[in-house]
């Protein structure tokens, strides 16, 4: 059973699109339990992978915030777009069976 907090995330989930600026997400969604800004590693095309809505090049920075729900984890990957950063790709990463 969702608690409402987990409700409020997989609802705030569905309303996240292509592009949509951090400062948008932030509102729909509220602060990340875990935010973590890395760089897609040299030689890597991790982050030009097809279900990127916004292509990383390997070097550039990517912006990841995660919110656990009952489910998994909520995990949503941000790139730099000027100044500011635009969702480049969400995913629902299921929780392990027998997991904590």
């Amino acid at each position: 059973m969702k608690n409402a907090r987990d409700t409020h995330l997989l609802d705030g989930y569905a309303r996240i699109n292509k592009g949509m600026p951090q400062s948008e997400i932030l509102r729909i969604m509220g602060q990340p339990n875990k935010s973590v800004v890395d760089r897609i590693p040299v030689g890597s095309g991790w982050g030009e992978q097809i279900p990127f809505w916004i292509k990383i090049p390997a070097g550039d920075e990517v912006l990841e915030w995660e919110y656990p729900v009952d489910k998994g984890t909520i995990t949503l990957w941000f790139a730099r777009t000027g100044e500011d950063w635009s969702i480049a790709m969400k995913l629902i990463v299921p929780r392990q069976i027998g997991s904590n």
